[in-house]
């Protein structure tokens, strides 16, 4: 797994402008991703984030939101069934960044005064 340096904090309503936020559903969500300031190289499924949420696209776009900024995304990858599987990516790498470039550039702009924790 790979270290970072980054932090996200729960509770999005308490939004410092140097501070980046999730709100509860997408902050459990998001430690399926990242922990103890590591990568989690498990795939997460449409079926686990379902479970976890009803509008677990909302909450991608969210953790999207707060990861792009820092040069991560979270790419989704299409399985048969509908059962996608999503995985944290390095925005170089990510599918859905190299697919979705104006998408990018909005959620780039989520939180104006983010900056890269240490």
């Amino acid at each position: 797994m790979q270290q970072l340096s980054f932090e996200i904090l729960l509770n999005s309503t308490v939004l410092a402008e140097d501070e980046i936020r999730l709100t509860k559903q997408a902050w459990q969500i998001f430690r399926l991703f990242y922990s103890n300031g590591r990568v989690n190289p498990a795939v997460v499924t449409t079926g686990r984030l379902r479970a976890m949420a009803g509008q677990y696209n909302a909450r991608l776009s969210e953790i999207r939101r707060a990861l792009i900024p820092l040069g991560w995304c979270i790419d989704e990858f299409h399985a048969v069934g509908g059962n996608n599987i999503y995985k944290m990516a390095p925005v170089e790498t990510s599918r859905y960044c190299r697919d979705r470039p104006e998408k990018v550039e909005e959620l780039r702009h989520g939180f104006s005064g983010q900056t890269q924790r240490n």
